[in-house]
């Protein structure tokens, strides 16, 4: 059976192909990240856990670790998941909890994936399980101060950038290392838009 209707952006890893997918409406909101054969189009396997939701979060692939989000804009306790790819299909490594959606796609950089989460702000989470597998949340900018952090934030050289919509109307540059801003450019309008 094919995957139901996407509308968000693949990611390409080998000959294999990376999505996920949303099936919304007043009696649904289910969503399931696909592994696809980029020479065939067949399924090769699909990751749907209990009560996954809908998202319009794509998946981030990086090595062999897939990072996706979930829910949409009225979800108010999203997750985060973290994959490990493998030969014959995929790992479970963690996910996370939020207090908002997490519509934003990851930024994986340097054994950390960065990932906004709407009115719960910008998350820094490493690849690799804390103790007890539990995911290792290195910082978080809180939604008090980066609210609205939709827009899939990028990384490097140290630095992640990322964009504040409704409630932030603005540009923003932190260390990736600590979270800690170095600066913020006002916008006029929302920024939905991914540097």
């Amino acid at each position: 059976m094919p995957p139901p209707p996407a509308v968000l952006s693949v990611a390409v890893l080998g000959n294999r192909v990376f999505i996920s997918s949303s099936n919304k409406g007043p009696f649904a909101d289910q969503g399931a990240i696909f592994c696809l054969d980029a020479d065939t189009g067949a399924v090769s396997w699909k990751y749907e856990p209990r009560n996954f939701r809908a998202t319009f979060s794509s998946p981030s692939v990086s090595s062999n670790y897939l990072v996706c989000g979930e829910g949409l804009h009225y979800t108010r306790d999203a997750r985060i998941t973290c994959l490990k790819i493998t030969e014959k299909g995929h790992d479970f490594l963690w996910d996370y909890r939020t207090k908002s959606h997490v519509e934003s796609s990851a930024a994986i950089y340097d054994g950390h994936a960065y990932i906004g989460a709407g009115d719960d702000g910008l998350y820094c989470i490493a690849l690799e399980p804390g103790p007890g597998n539990k995911p290792n949340v290195v910082w978080h900018l809180e939604g008090t101060n980066y609210p609205d952090c939709e827009a899939s934030p990028i990384a490097a050289d140290g630095k992640v950038y990322f964009c504040l919509g409704l409630g932030g109307k603005a540009v923003v540059c932190a260390d990736a290392k600590t979270g800690r801003e170095i600066w913020r450019t006002p916008a006029s309008f929302p920024v939905f838009v991914h540097p």
